[in-house]
């Protein structure tokens, strides 16, 4: 957390290549007055996963039609996670901010409000395994399980300990050289990053223009119709889109220990950089008149923090600070409708002048998103629940 820059006051330090940032590093705990029950990371053991997938309706409920009900599983394991007197024990929640776009029962075609969903979970000696579903909260707010014809783009996923305090983020990590002090909390890995896109309808409620004008069959207020951003903006025929039936995208980010297809240099030290791999395959992108071409754009909002190597050969003066929220960014060609990137987080840091990422860097990843060759964002990440 850069506590400065989140309450828009300027940072108290740079990075190496000059971007503003604050030193050290505070976690929300920390920011709380580090409270004995607060959580933190076990950096020799800590780890955490969650995993979302598609699956059939299995709640038994008037609120579910059998036949006419889809849901999403949810998945948590975490492992690894410490307060002030060991292993931790006690109630956190996963908390999944979602834009839900469905084929309502009754009002047909219609995108919700912004939709926080909150799961509970309890944590044993450091441990914990969740495994519920979507539609469980749903019901148990009095709402029905969501109907086929579903697309849910995922906004962000934060885990909170039993203060309510955010403890950790999806995102990705480069984990540190052998006996290296990173300087600030982590765990010991961060897999692999895998995700598909949904087409990115423009938010209800909380983007301009965008005022509730319906009601779901359970009234949450929504915004009927559905609109893409290219709709918003008068529907232009070089617009992508993607394809309703063969339409698909997947993004998969992979930590590396050095600089991936890149060669080490001034903007990429050898032996003093990692890096974080990124792929990217689209398939069934559209524009008006087929199958689409063009120059895309890939791009990602992280929480980046690190420890900065101020621009020396040497690791006695090597800082820990995270970064005022920066922004990735790659292009992609689309040809006949499909794309393959093959890139990296060093590669886009280059790009703009950056030095590549040193071992010790974790990135809280939000707002991944694609956007077509006139800017206009047209996917998100986010699951399908199809007819």
């Amino acid at each position: 957390m850069c506590r400065l820059l989140t309450h828009g006051e300027p940072g108290n330090d740079m990075t190496e290549g000059g971007l503003e940032s604050c030193s050290p590093p505070s976690t929300y705990t920390e920011v709380a007055g580090s409270p004995l029950n607060g959580w933190s990371w076990n950096e020799s053991t800590g780890s955490a996963s969650i995993r979302l997938s598609r699956t059939r309706n299995r709640l038994v409920s008037a609120l579910n039609p059998p036949g006419d009900t889809k849901d999403v599983r949810v998945k948590l394991r975490m492992s690894g996670v410490l307060d002030g007197e060991g292993f931790a024990s006690g109630a956190g929640g996963l908390w999944i901010l979602a834009r839900v776009t469905f084929d309502d029962r009754t009002g047909g075609d219609m995108t919700v409000v912004d939709v926080p969903m909150g799961f509970p979970f309890t944590l044993e000696n450091g441990r914990a395994a969740l495994d519920t579903s979507m539609n469980v909260w749903w019901d148990a707010d009095g709402h029905p399980g969501f109907p086929p014809c579903t697309s849910l783009e995922i906004l962000s996923i934060r885990i909170l300990d039993e203060n309510g305090d955010f403890f950790a983020s999806a995102g990705s990590f480069v984990t540190p050289k052998t006996n290296q002090d990173c300087g600030f909390a982590h765990p010991k890995k961060a897999g692999k990053f895998e995700a598909s896109f949904v087409p990115a309808l423009y938010g209800c409620g909380t983007l301009p223009g965008a005022v509730p004008n319906d009601m779901t069959e359970s009234h949450i207020p929504s915004c009927s119709p559905p609109q893409t951003f290219n709709e918003r903006i008068g529907d232009p025929p070089t617009g992508w889109s993607l394809d309703p039936d063969h339409g698909k995208g997947r993004i998969t980010i992979t930590p590396k220990t050095a600089p991936y297809g890149l060669t080490s240099g001034a903007m990429n030290p050898d032996g003093q950089t990692g890096d974080l791999r990124v792929r990217l395959k689209l398939s069934g992108v559209r524009d008006q008149d087929g199958p689409a071409n063009g120059i895309g754009t890939l791009s990602a909002l992280a929480t980046t923090t690190l420890r900065d190597r101020r621009g020396t050969a040497t690791e006695s003066d090597d800082t820990p600070m995270t970064l005022a929220d920066l922004r990735f960014e790659s292009a992609f060609t689309l040809t006949d409708g499909e794309a393959d990137l093959d890139t990296s987080v060093d590669a886009m840091l280059n790009a703009i002048g950056q030095p590549g990422l040193p071992h010790c860097s974790s990135l809280e990843l939000f707002a991944i998103e694609l956007a077509d060759q006139d800017g206009t964002t047209f996917a998100q990440l986010g699951t399908w629940l199809s007819p």
